[in-house]
């Protein structure tokens, strides 16, 4: 595609048009300057969101708008893509919507994600709007991914692998995050401007997270932050940068939604969820939405009948995990600078790869220096990942089957509590697991097989120290009514020992029956000695009733008592015992 047409003519446009008029009127030929089409202006977005720290492609396939399965994904196959698409368009700028890193695979967060950063500068990326995963290790330590150098803010030592990080080249937006001082924790917005032939045109972005974050990650982690409405910082936000001379504003949100279409179409009309209200308010002035969050892929036209550009407000999402990118058109008109057309197309990014980090191809330019990064962590966590830490007599998935049971969410609470039970190591006497920290299924072979370190990582990616405490019966009571405190269950899988039934036409605050720890009913005065994940015992998930716990013990991380565990009792089955029962 062609940045800009030529004309021959330089003159003011209201000669060419008088000129036509005086052809079209007198009926003989005049002589008049050249009458050329009106040269177009045009920028390409390249947009993702929901990276999460893949280096390396994902496992599994996506399907292409042909319906054949591909291997997607992976930093070195973006680059590619990316150096493609920027070779052909020189006025672009590559964008995410948040959550590029954080819930990251073995080489990227074994090193707190500093490989992905790296990649990322690479690409390059110009600016990555905040997700709710950019906090799960505190807003000081995504500071430092932003600033570079190697401060401690978590358990695992930083510039493990690169030992003088640099930082992000990338800016980090975060528009409705704002620190204790009343600033933002990072800038808002930014303006990045092309020179096109004579002509000048300015795209202003505006990046922000949910402001449901808080209730998505570790309150310690965003201890002191506030997070300000969507849709007024926005609207804020363009007004501001409508003066500082923006043609238009694109919104990168970490905010999603739904819909039935596939990936590739270009309409999306049973769209629903958290985007679509956020979207309907937005000033005209933001014509561009490139959305995340929720994984799905979606190209949507929605109304916004005040601006320049008739097809109306275009709303994007790439999927997850690199699978996918958006490559977004921008037409400007080249005399009154207003943005008059835009197309989106997602397309897959096909990986080409042997063994998911050694090109069949030899690699040029970005991807050639994404590849070398790839390999470099990829071969620190090597060692690591391949250590076998048990094995398993079935496959084990995350969520509640037919029989009410999670076999994995169940073997994770148990090993939190063998992790946390002797004596001089808690002394608890059940635990509880929360479902979204569960993040792959442990799978093996039909008859069983070895579990990797690796695979254990894949589950639970997150580095949560286990915390023990002490509740009373009933403000353990209160912990589990609180799984029924939205529009749907967020479950609390229960180690074994502990059961309940679920009366789901019972009033709230009274679902949670015949609660019983190893057969004995539980007693709302005494005490017992509880285990959560940091993320919870914080009162993550909206769990505000796990933070009364009392007399804290910190426990190991949460992966390491899931890998001891698989150790100790392999080969593993999964748990049948019941724990969850549900009245009719």
């Amino acid at each position: 595609m062609q940045a800009i047409r030529q004309n021959r003519w330089q003159g003011p446009r209201w000669v060419k048009v008088a000129c036509a008029l005086l052809i079209l009127s007198s009926g003989w030929l005049v002589a008049c300057p050249a009458l050329a089409a009106a040269p177009t202006l045009d920028v390409k977005l390249i947009a993702i969101n929901d990276f999460h720290g893949h280096l390396q492609p994902p496992a599994g396939s996506v399907k292409n708008e042909h319906g054949l399965a591909l291997q997607a994904g992976g930093a070195v196959q973006l680059a590619q893509a990316i150096q493609a698409l920027v070779a052909q368009n020189p006025h672009h700028a590559v964008v995410s919507a948040g959550d590029l890193v954080g819930a990251s695979p073995l080489a990227s967060g074994l090193f707190l994600d500093e490989g992905t950063v790296e990649a990322a500068n690479l690409w390059p990326l110009d600016f990555n709007a905040v997700g709710n995963h950019e906090f799960d290790k505190g807003w000081q330590e995504l500071k430092r991914l932003q600033d570079g150098g190697c401060a401690q803010f978590t358990t695992r030592q930083p510039c493990a692998v690169s030992p003088h990080f640099a930082g992000a080249k990338f800016q980090f937006l975060a528009a409705n995050v704002r620190t204790p001082d009343g600033d933002t924790l990072f800038p808002g917005s930014a303006i990045k401007t092309w020179q096109i032939g004579t002509e000048e045109i300015k795209i202003g972005f505006i990046g922000m997270t949910l402001r449901a974050t808080p209730r998505l990650v570790t309150p310690k982690g965003v201890a002191g932050l506030r997070f300000e409405d969507e849709v007024q910082t926005a609207n804020r936000l363009a007004t501001q940068l409508k003066a500082q001379g923006a043609n238009t504003v694109v919104l990168l949100i970490h905010q999603g939604g739904q819909a039935s279409n596939r990936f590739h179409d270009a309409a999306c009309p049973d769209l629903e969820g958290e985007i679509v209200p956020i979207v309907a308010q937005l000033d005209p002035a933001i014509q561009v939405v490139v959305s995340g969050h929720t994984h799905r892929a979606y190209l949507c036209r929605l109304p916004n009948p005040s601006a320049s550009d008739p097809q109306g407000r275009l709303l994007t999402s790439a999927g997850y995990y690199g699978t996918l990118l958006t490559q977004i058109d921008l037409h400007f008109d080249p005399d009154t600078k207003q943005l008059v057309s835009s197309r989106a197309t997602n397309q897959v990014v096909q990986a080409t790869l042997q063994d998911k980090h050694e090109p069949t191809q030899p690699l040029a330019g970005s991807a050639a220096q994404v590849a070398q990064v790839v390999d470099r962590y990829v071969r620190a966590a090597q060692s690591v990942a391949a250590q076998s830490v048990g094995t398993l007599s079935e496959s084990l998935t995350a969520g509640l089957n037919t029989q009410g049971i999670s076999p994995l969410g169940w073997v994770i609470a148990d090993a939190q509590l063998a992790a946390t039970q002797a004596p001089e190591q808690g002394r608890a006497q059940l635990a509880l697991m929360n479902p979204g920290g569960i993040r792959a299924p442990l799978l093996v072979p039909q008859g069983g097989g070895p579990v990797t370190y690796g695979e254990v990582y894949a589950s639970q990616p997150f580095g949560n120290p286990l915390i023990t405490q002490s509740f009373s019966g009933q403000q353990l009571k209160e912990l589990l009514e609180q799984q029924f405190g939205g529009p749907y269950p967020r479950w609390l899988y229960p180690s074994k020992g502990l059961s309940y039934e679920v009366n789901n036409t019972a009033p709230r605050g009274h679902r949670v029956q015949n609660l019983r720890l190893n057969g004995v009913p539980i007693q709302d005065a005494q005490t017992y000695r509880v285990t959560l994940n940091a993320f919870l015992a914080e009162g993550g998930d909206q769990f505000s009733a796990a933070t009364a716990g009392q007399d804290p013990w910190m426990g190991p991380l949460d992966v390491a008592a899931l890998a001891a565990y698989l150790s100790a009792h392999a080969p593993l089955a999964a748990p049948r015992d019941p724990r969850m029962g549900f009245m009719p």
